[in-house]
Order: C-alpha cells, then sequence, then structure tokens
C-alpha cells in the first residue's frame, strides 16, 4: 500500500511478544535438558505454546491484529477511491479474501481457547487450524508476488499524511489560492471544476491508464485535498468514478466508430484508458447499465 514503507524502530515492538516466546522455549529446554534431565518447565504431553497463559495471549494477539489490519484496509479502500483512476486494480482484493479467511481461523482460535477449558489442547486435535494458518499464509504469499510492479509504485498511502498531503507546494505565487478552505464554498468549485473539465475533455487525461489525483493536482497546481473536494462537489462522485466514466463514454465512441470496428474487447478497453478488461466490464455495466458486448450488440443491430 505505500511502496515508500520503511520498517521504523518503533516497528519493531509488535516482535517483542515472538521473542521472549522464543526465549521462554530455550529456557524451558536449556532447563528441562540439560539442567534437571527430566521434565520439569514442561509437562512432556505439549509443547509450551499449548499452555493457557500463551494460548489466550495469542489468541488475544490474533484479534486484536485482525480488528487494526481491517481497520487499516478499509481506510486504504477509502482513500484509494478519491486518489486513484484504477482503484479496482489497487484495492488488493487478495488481502481482503486473506482477512475473510483470517477471520475464521480467529473464530475457531477463540471458540478452542473455550474448549480447551475443559479439554487439554494439542497439536493432533488442533490440527486444522494450523492447516488453515499454513493455506492462508500459502495463499498471500503467491498473491503478493503476482502484483504489478508499476501499479505498486503508484502506491504512497500512508494515513497519517493524507489529509494534509499537498503537491507542487513550490508554487508561492498562488499560495493564497493553493490554501485548502475550512469550507468548500460555491467559488472554489467554479473556479476549479472548468479546470478539471479542460484536462479531462481537452487534455484526455483519463487515457492514462495509471492517471491519479496527484498526477492532476500538479497539471493544475493545486493540492490533492482540495481538489478531491472539488470533484466531490461539483461533479457528485469520486475522483475514481469520474474518470471511469469519462473512460466508459470513450469506450462507447470507440464501438461506435468504423475505424475501431474490428478491435477486440480488449484492445477498447486499453484505447479507453483501462488495464484490464475485468475492471473495464465493472465499470462499464456500472455507467452504461449494460455488459460491453451487450452494448456492442446493441449498436451493430
Amino acid at each position: 500500500m505505500n511502496i515508500d514503507y520503511k520498517i521504523a524502530y518503533n516497528d519493531y515492538l509488535h516482535f517483542i511478544p515472538g521473542c521472549l516466546f522464543v526465549i521462554w522455549a530455550l529456557i524451558v529446554f536449556v532447563y528441562d535438558n540439560l539442567v534437571v534431565h527430566h521434565y520439569s518447565l514442561m509437562n512432556g504431553r505439549n509443547d509450551p505454546d499449548f499452555d493457557n497463559w500463551y494460548s489466550w495471549l495469542w489468541s488475544v494477539s490474533i484479534v486484536v491484529y485482525l480488528a487494526l489490519t481491517y481497520r487499516y484496509y478499509t481506510r486504504y479502500r477509502d482513500y484509494i477511491i478519491d486518489e486513484l483512476s484504477f482503484a479496482d486494480q489497487a484495492s488488493f482484493r487478495w488481502l481482503r479474501n486473506f482477512l475473510l479467511a483470517y477471520l475464521c481461523l480467529a473464530v475457531i482460535v477463540v471458540v478452542e481457547q473455550f474448549v480447551a477449558i475443559f479439554h487439554e489442547s494439542n497439536y493432533v486435535i488442533s490440527w486444522y487450524f494450523f492447516m488453515g494458518f499454513a493455506v492462508v499464509g500459502y495463499y498471500i504469499a503467491v498473491s503478493a508476488y503476482g502484483q504489478q510492479g508499476r501499479m505498486l509504485a503508484k502506491l504512497h498511502y500512508v494515513p497519517a499524511q493524507v489529509p494534509a498531503r499537498d503537491v507542487n507546494r513550490s508554487a508561492s505565487s498562488k499560495t493564497d489560492d493553493l490554501e485548502e478552505p475550512s469550507n468548500l464554498n460555491y467559488e472554489l468549485v467554479q473556479k476549479w471544476k472548468p479546470a478539471v473539465l479542460r484536462q479531462l475533455e481537452h487534455k484526455r487525461i483519463f487515457l492514462d491508464p495509471e492517471l491519479t489525483l496527484t498526477d492532476l493536482a500538479k497539471k493544475l497546481g493545486t493540492n490533492t485535498s482540495l481538489l478531491s473536494k472539488v470533484i466531490n462537489a461539483g461533479f457528485g462522485i469520486s475522483f475514481n468514478d469520474l474518470i471511469n466514466n469519462y473512460r466508459v463514454e470513450e469506450a462507447k465512441r470507440l464501438m461506435a466508430s468504423p475505424a475501431h470496428k474490428q478491435f477486440t474487447m480488449l484492445a477498447i478497453a486499453f484505447e479507453a484508458g483501462f488495464n484490464s478488461k475485468a475492471t473495464f466490464n465493472r465499470a462499464f455495466k456500472r455507467f452504461a447499465g449494460e455488459n460491453p458486448s451487450d452494448y456492442q450488440t446493441r449498436l451493430q443491430r
């Protein structure tokens, strides 16, 4: 979600519980194996990670981190709708699927902890959880590995910085106009909406499949926060919807053009500014009310 991310010192705090458990496991091994030469800290039947205190701690950890990750993901989804014209590709549906799968595992974990109060847990009884854990682990790894590098290079999501993120601040001569107002008023919409329309209708910027709100803000010499509010207020839709609506209209024009009669649907999608057929189909269905193939068939009648 952020190509510029680098792990910070504070991030290492998240590894403390895991490190403490590794230390505890080593203490158990050394003391029982090398010092007293019999089971003492370990009961001889289960590994230390099935002790009640640890089982409850890692169960709580899973639930807490799942909730925090889901909140982060939903905020990211809101962000890309206003920032990216290719929000569909950047939505990381595989990550959503991973979170849903992990939610199921979290439910299993919590239920298992209550069952363990009456019945001792071990790897044999809990095999299904560890199997599921492995499957979702491989799933997220394979899915992430297949991501498009060019698309990822456009992602710079930093929650703490999003509200105040400005571009082209060096244009000091326009500072008074670029400052974000506390209340978006009619005059601001009237000022910036024609500029946005010029970029769409004359510059045809929607044909760029990797267009972002930041790109448009740089062209206009303003900041993304103000521009996003102008688009929402002036057009009544998000940046992503605005761009894809123009792309759908361009696709309609291409399908009606004799010069593009022999084009495949995928070629038309690319020519209109989409970067995948799946996104093109979803956007066309949303804005045109029918599938692209049905629309093309109706045109040819």
